[in-house]
C-alpha cells in the first residue's frame, strides 16, 4: 500500500467516524421526535377514552365501553392494546390485556362536579402503543443516510486520492527516487527537478527546496572530500616510499603506488591479502609491526638488506599504529635508504680523508725541511770537492794531499755519483711534496690563468705516486703518450679543481687497465693525453686502452653514486663531481666515448674566456 492510499484511507476512516457520529446523533434526535409524537397521540386517545368512560363507569355499561375500545383499536393501529380499570379491576379491554412496557401510557378517569370542583378518581385507562412505524421510519432514514454517506465516501475518496497523488505523492515519489539514486549512484543536483519546486507555494515545495539545498551542500562537501582524498592519494603515491596499511590480522587495507611498482601487483589484487604474501620485504619484520599495533607506539625496525631487481639494497621499515573508530591496524612505511647509508659512509670516509689530508699536509711540511737540508748538504759536499774553488785546493794541500787525488778516489768509489743521485732525487722529492701541498690546499674557487700542459704534467706526477697494493697496479708502469698542441694559450681556471678532475680520470683509467691486465698478462696499459684548440674552447682528451664500457654504463657514468665497482670499492661520486666541476664551475663540457673491450676516451672542453657566470 503506497503513501497516497494510506493517507486517503486514514482521512476516509476519520471522516467515516465523524459522519457516523453525526448520523447517530441525527437518528437519535429523529427517534426522540417520533417517540414524542407517538406519546402525544397516545395521550389524546387516552383522553378521549377517559372522557367517554366516565358515564359508562357510572352506569356500569361495560359492554358499550368494550365496543368503544374495539372501535378505537381498529381505527388506530398505533394502539396495540387498551384497558379500563375500575375499583382495581379491568372492566373493559382491547386485545386481551396489557403488560408493563416502555410504550405504556396511563391516564386517570376523573369524575368532575358541575361546579368545577376537583372531582374524584373513578378509574384508569391504560394504553400499549406500538413503535413499529417509528422503527420503520428510522430504518428508512438509516438506509438513506448509509447510501448517501457511501456515495460521499466513494466520491470523496477518489477526489482525495487524485489530489494527493497529483499534489503530494508525485513530489514525494520524486524525492524518494532521487534519494534512492543518491544512495546507490551518488549526488547529481542537475537531475533533481520537480515542477513548481522553486515557487515555495506549499510545505512540500519548501521541503523540496530544503532538500535540494541540503543535497547541494552535501555535494559540495563530497567534492571537497574527493579533492582531499585525491590530494592525499597523490601525495602518498608521489612519495618514493612503500606505504601499506594493514589490520591487526596483517590483511592489506591500502596499497600505494610505490608498493605497486615494487611488486608489480595492483591495489585491487593486493587488498585483503596477507602482507607478507605479496611483500616479502616485511616477512622478517612482522613482529615489529605487531609490536607497534599492540603498544600503540611508532616502531622503527633496524635497517635490513633486500634484493630488488637483482640489486642488493638497504631498507628501513617504520610501523605507525593506526586507530580509527576503534579499529586497530598499522601503517607500514618502507624506505630505500641505500643511497643515504652510502652517503653516511662517504661522509665518514670524507671526514677520515680530511683528517688524513691534514696529517699528510703537516707531514709534507715536516718532510720538506730535512729534505731541503739533505739536498743542500749534498750540493755543499760537491762544491767542497770542486776544482773551481781555490779554497778547496788550498785546504787539500794543507792536508798533505791534492784535490785531484781526492776527486780521483771519490770518482773511483762513485761517491760523486751517489751525491748527484742524492741531489737529483732530493729535488724530485721536493717537487712531489710541493705538488702535494698545492693539491691539498683548500680551494677558494679563485680563477687564474694557467697552462693546461703544465697542469696535466703536474697531475701525472701526483698520479705517479699512487700504488695500490690491493689491486697490484703501479701508475709508473703505464705508458703515457702525450699529444700537446704547441703554443696553446693559458686559460682561466681553478687549478686545484681541474687537477682533481684529471687525477680522477687518470686513477679510474689506471684501475680499469689493471683489471684488464689481471685477465691478460701480456697486455700493456697505456694512456694517450691530447690537448688542442677549438674556436672558443681548449680541448683535453684522456684516452686509455682499457676494457671500455657498455652503452648503458656510458649513459649513466656521470650520475651521482653510480659505480660499476663492487660494494666498498667506490663511492660513485668521483666522475659526478668532476662533471660538476667542468660543466657548472667552469661552464665547459664533459663527454665520454668508448669501444667495449678496446678503449675509453674522456673529452673535456674548457672555455678560453671566462663567462659572466
Amino acid at each position: 500500500m503506497n503513501l497516497t492510499t494510506r493517507i486517503t484511507a486514514t482521512i476516509l476512516t476519520a471522516l467515516a467516524g465523524l459522519s457516523t457520529a453525526f448520523a447517530w446523533v441525527a437518528i437519535q434526535n429523529e427517534k426522540a421526535t417520533l417517540e414524542a409524537l407517538l406519546q402525544k397521540e397516545g395521550r389524546a386517545i387516552a383522553h378521549i377514552i377517559a372522557v367517554f368512560s366516565v358515564e359508562t363507569l357510572l352506569t356500569e355499561d361495560y359492554p358499550v365501553l368494550e365496543s368503544v375500545l374495539r372501535t378505537i383499536g381498529a381505527r388506530t393501529p398505533e394502539v396495540l392494546a387498551m384497558e379500563v380499570m375500575h375499583n382495581g379491576r379491568r372492566v373493559a379491554s382491547y386485545d386481551g390485556g396489557l403488560e408493563e412496557s416502555s410504550h405504556t401510557l396511563n391516564r386517570d378517569i376523573v369524575f368532575a362536579d358541575t361546579d368545577g370542583s376537583a372531582g374524584y378518581r373513578l378509574g384508569e385507562v391504560r394504553l400499549l402503543l406500538s413503535d413499529e412505524e417509528n422503527r420503520a421510519i428510522i430504518r428508512s432514514r438509516m438506509g438513506d443516510v448509509a447510501t448517501m454517506f457511501l456515495t460521499v465516501f466513494v466520491v470523496l475518496g477518489l477526489v482525495l486520492y487524485v489530489i494527493l497523488r497529483q499534489v503530494v505523492l508525485s513530489r514525494i515519489s520524486a524525492l524518494t527516487v532521487h534519494a534512492e539514486r543518491i544512495s546507490t549512484q551518488g549526488i547529481d543536483i542537475s537531475e533533481l527537478a520537480i515542477q513548481g519546486a522553486t515557487s515555495g507555494r506549499d510545505e512540500l515545495d519548501r521541503l523540496y527546496n530544503r532538500f535540494s539545498t541540503m543535497l547541494t551542500r552535501i555535494q559540495k562537501r563530497e567534492q571537497e572530500l574527493d579533492r582531499t582524498r585525491a590530494l592525499l592519494t597523490n601525495v602518498i603515491d608521489s612519495m618514493p616510499s612503500i606505504m601499506v596499511t594493514v589490520d591487526p590480522m596483517m590483511h592489506i587495507t591500502y596499497w600505494n603506488q610505490g608498493a605497486q611498482q615494487m611488486t608489480g601487483l595492483g591495489a585491487e589484487n593486493a587488498r585483503g591479502r596477507q602482507v607478507h604474501e605479496v611483500l616479502s620485504l616485511v616477512e622478517p619484520r612482522i613482529d615489529d609491526i605487531q609490536h607497534a599495533i599492540e603498544n600503540g607506539k611508532v616502531h622503527e625496525a633496524p635497517k635490513f638488506k633486500g634484493e630488488v631487481e637483482g640489486k642488493q639494497c638497504i631498507f628501513l621499515l617504520t610501523a605507525y599504529p593506526l586507530i580509527t573508530d576503534g579499529v586497530q591496524g598499522a601503517v607500514i612505511r618502507i624506505d630505500d635508504v641505500t643511497e643515504r647509508v652510502r652517503m653516511e659512509e662517504i661522509m665518514m670516509q670524507t671526514e677520515k680523508m680530511m683528517s688524513v689530508g691534514g696529517l699528510a699536509a703537516g707531514m709534507a711540511h715536516e718532510i720538506n725541511n730535512p729534505l731541503g737540508v739533505m739536498v743542500q748538504s749534498a750540493q755543499n759536499v760537491m762544491r767542497r770537492v770542486s776544482l773551481d774553488f781555490p779554497a778547496n785546493i788550498r785546504d787539500a794541500e794543507a792536508c798533505n794531499t791534492s784535490l785531484e787525488s781526492v776527486r780521483c778516489y771519490l770518482e773511483k768509489r762513485q761517491v760523486l755519483k751517489f751525491l748527484e743521485d742524492i741531489r737529483t732525487d732530493g729535488a724530485r722529492a721536493a717537487t712531489i711534496v710541493k705538488n702535494m701541498l698545492q693539491f691539498s690546499r683548500r680551494s677558494e674557487s679563485e680563477f687564474e690563468s694557467a697552462s693546461l700542459s703544465l697542469l696535466i704534467e703536474r697531475t701525472i706526477s701526483l698520479a705517479g705516486n699512487d700504488y695500490d697494493l690491493k689491486k697490484h697496479f703501479d701508475f709508473r708502469r703505464i705508458e703515457i703518450a702525450r699529444d700537446y698542441q704547441k703554443g696553446l694559450q693559458n686559460i682561466p681556471l681553478v687549478v686545484t679543481e681541474i687537477e682533481q678532475v684529471m687525477l680522477n680520470l687518470l686513477k679510474n683509467g689506471a684501475q680499469a687497465m689493471a683489471e684488464k691486465k689481471a685477465e691478460m698478462p701480456n697486455y700493456q696499459p697505456a694512456f694517450v693525453l691530447r690537448t688542442h684548440a677549438e674556436t672558443d674552447y681548449l680541448r683535453i682528451e684522456v684516452e686509455d686502452n682499457g676494457p671500455g664500457m657498455q652503452e648503458d654504463t656510458r649513459r649513466r657514468l656521470f650520475e651521482p653514486f653510480f659505480t660499476t665497482k663492487p660494494p666498498g670499492s667506490g663511492t660513485g661520486l668521483g666522475l659526478s663531481v668532476s662533471y660538476m666541476i667542468v660543466t657548472n664551475n667552469h661552464q665547459g663540457t664533459m663527454n665520454v666515448e668508448s669501444q667495449p673491450g678496446d678503449w675509453t676516451r674522456f673529452i673535456i672542453r674548457l672555455p678560453i674566456k671566462r663567462g659572466e657566470n
